[in-house]
């Protein structure tokens, strides 16, 4: 293992093949040695959960210059020997911006990268959850001790004042879609509405 990987916690991915952890373990090592990431926590389901063959990795980045990082990003990985495609997902309030990595030895695994830069860094949500693989300025172990002292922590960032009005309207909007026939609008409305419906169910 390289210096630079020995300072990092891979404790949490012994469940890994052998494959996937090397992959992981070159995406480890390509974040840590950029001047642009400050730290990584692992979140997601597979924080918490029991892994399957088929679940992907969640790295939540802290990030110091998201614009530098972005525009080398894709010419850095193609460096990475088993890398295949970068999607990029857009920006959610839950991850920031989301890209996620596709390797051409293993179709079924996938690593999210969501970048959270530094300024954001306070009102982010960290996972409690979360299993912190290194922090250079301990602003992610800071940041999450605070929040998770905040009574309301919980609900961010799915702290919405009109969930239950959009749920209403939503409804409104798919039961006007049903009495048209355009049941692939209908369709994109009930997704909508299941996402305020697990919003409203995280906050209460």
């Amino acid at each position: 293992m390289s210096t630079e990987l020995q300072n990092i916690n891979l404790d949490k991915f012994e469940f890994l093949s052998t494959n996937k952890k090397s992959i992981l373990c070159e995406i480890m090592y390509f974040l840590n040695v950029s001047e642009d990431i400050s730290g990584v926590l692992f979140g997601g389901s597979l924080a918490y959960k029991k892994y399957s063959e088929k679940s992907d990795i969640d790295l939540f980045c802290l990030i110091e210059n998201r614009d530098a990082f972005e525009l080398d990003l894709l010419n850095s990985l193609q460096l990475i020997q088993d890398f295949d495609v970068l999607i990029e997902q857009g920006h959610f309030p839950w991850t920031g911006k989301l890209y996620t990595l596709y390797f051409k030895s293993d179709l079924d695994f996938s690593i999210d990268l969501c970048l959270v830069n530094k300024k954001d860094a306070a009102v982010f949500f960290w996972e409690p959850d979360g299993h912190i693989i290194f922090d250079k300025s301990k602003i992610i172990e800071l940041n999450r001790n605070n929040q998770l002292r905040n009574p309301d922590f919980t609900r961010h960032p799915f702290l919405k004042s009109n969930l239950f009005t959009m749920s209403v309207i939503t409804v409104k909007k798919i039961d006007k879609n049903l009495s048209r026939n355009h049941l692939w609008n209908s369709l994109e409305q009930m997704n909508i509405l299941r996402r305020y419906l697990m919003q409203i169910y995280r906050v209460h």
